[in-house]
């Protein structure tokens, strides 16, 4: 690609009103993820999709490669709260971790979601204070080597309706039974990304009895070896489809010590941090997104410079001039969208907490903002490009791929807009009662 602009630029596409202090700090921090991507992860954006045969042999050296390049400059370590070993500073917003987001996603959605996962997965635990779990869970991010964990929470009936908050998690049908000093889970998830390939744990949304509604949710952390944990076959998908990993995931009488649960020993309700990861999912996905749209920019710009209509570059026709104008304003204003959103996030003094209705109403609508414009600009730019737009070689084909397995998640635009409204009127849904099967 040879194309390039100013206004790509990390100091100039990252508006400074909303970066924590110090910014310069934070400016040096993404400049340096930029450069790896551009040095290390472009270059492999096609074995990181395995090739046109999506061959995982060659996609896992990929991404090791990728992976261990992104570990080795520290960034997961920031997880993690300063006194376990964590970078602390500016690398605790929610606006950095965005920005860094946003830079791996120009080159791979599934790289991008690597290291999502991880800070979904630790989460919880950090929010509830729960310093012992991370005495537990937290030493692989210390070993400058790629793990993975998974956010284990959609079911195989109603799929991510539990993360309608008006269901009061009813719908549930993994159980956590206490048995004394243990949890006793039962049940089964379905498309957790990082599924079957996680080796730190598995962050798995249960309830002690779906008829308490939110009183009976239960965050509770299981280890990857825990006995009586078992996986389907990897499902193929049509995105991400080598960088990501998703499975059936079953809890036979799984066992973990009561502490595992993320509100052990704290006032935290296990709903809240519930809510506050689809927050923090609703607000960063966009990010990566963008870096996607970004790099499809790039494409369709350095094609519509060299592509000859009627004697000039295809660019410079009216029709092509407006229509490209568009792209660049939905791109832009994208990014704007999720950045508010991100500092709002990292100001809870003003704006409440993750869990409050306004931060959920005010998420969702960013992610569906910043999801419609980037299906919107991948699929006009392949317009534009014709047959070309959809040659393996341009890319294009495998952006529009992870972005829309992306928009997806959570229930995709129809389920996440009725979140939308939550800051502004209530609604609720009947749940039906649930009837416990003889056998639990």
């Amino acid at each position: 690609m040879s194309y390039y602009h100013p206004n790509f630029d990390v100091r100039k596409k990252f508006c400074e009103c909303f970066l924590p202090e110090p910014r310069e700090e934070v400016y040096a921090v993404v400049e340096n993820m930029h450069n790896l991507v551009d040095e290390v992860i472009m270059p492999l954006r096609r074995d990181l999709d395995g090739g046109w045969t999506h061959d995982q042999a060659v996609a896992d050296v990929a991404i090791a490669t990728a992976m261990q390049a992104i570990y080795d400059s520290g960034w997961p370590r920031a997880i993690l709260p300063e006194e376990k070993g964590g970078l602390g500073g500016v690398m605790k917003s929610m606006v950095t971790y965005a920005m860094l987001i946003e830079e791996l996603g120009r080159a791979d959605c599934g790289i991008a979601l690597d290291v999502s996962l991880l800070y979904w997965f630790y989460s919880p635990m950090l929010y509830a204070g729960r310093t012992d779990l991370i005495d537990i869970f937290g030493p692989p991010l210390l070993d400058g080597k790629h793990h993975r964990a998974c956010t284990s929470l959609t079911e195989p009936a109603g799929g991510t309706n539990i993360d309608d908050t008006t269901q009061h998690g009813r719908t549930l049908r993994t159980i956590a039974r206490r048995e004394g000093d243990e949890w006793v889970i039962n049940g089964a998830k379905i498309w957790p990304s990082g599924a079957s390939v996680a080796d730190i744990g598995y962050m798995t949304l249960t309830t002690t009895d779906p008829n308490l509604g939110d009183d009976g949710i239960k965050l509770i952390y299981v280890p990857a070896d825990a006995k009586g944990l078992s996986f389907g076959k990897p499902i193929p998908t049509m995105g991400m489809c080598c960088t990501d990993t998703n499975t059936e995931v079953f809890y036979d009488d799984v066992r973990v010590p009561v502490e595992y649960a993320a509100t052990w020993g704290t006032d935290m309700k296990d709903v809240d941090l519930f809510k506050e990861l689809a927050v923090e999912d609703k607000l960063t996905t966009p990010a990566y997104v963008n870096g996607a749209c970004q790099t499809v920019l790039e494409i369709l710009l350095d094609f519509s410079k060299d592509r000859i209509v009627a004697g000039k570059p295809m660019r410079e026709h009216s029709v092509f001039v407006h229509t490209i104008g568009g792209l660049i304003h939905m791109w832009d204003y994208s990014r704007a969208s999720y950045m508010q959103g991100c500092y709002m996030a990292d100001h809870p003094e003003k704006y409440g907490p993750l869990w409050g209705k306004f931060m959920y109403s005010r998420a969702a609508s960013v992610d569906q903002a910043c999801l419609m414009a980037a299906r919107r600009i991948i699929e006009t730019a392949m317009d534009l490009m014709g047959s070309y737009g959809t040659a393996h070689e341009y890319h294009l084909e495998k952006y529009y791929r992870d972005v829309k397995q992306a928009e997806l998640w959570l229930g995709g635009r129809y389920r996440t807009q009725m979140d939308v409204v939550l800051d502004y009127y209530d609604y609720e849904w009947a749940g039906p009662k649930w009837e416990p099967t003889p056998s639990r």
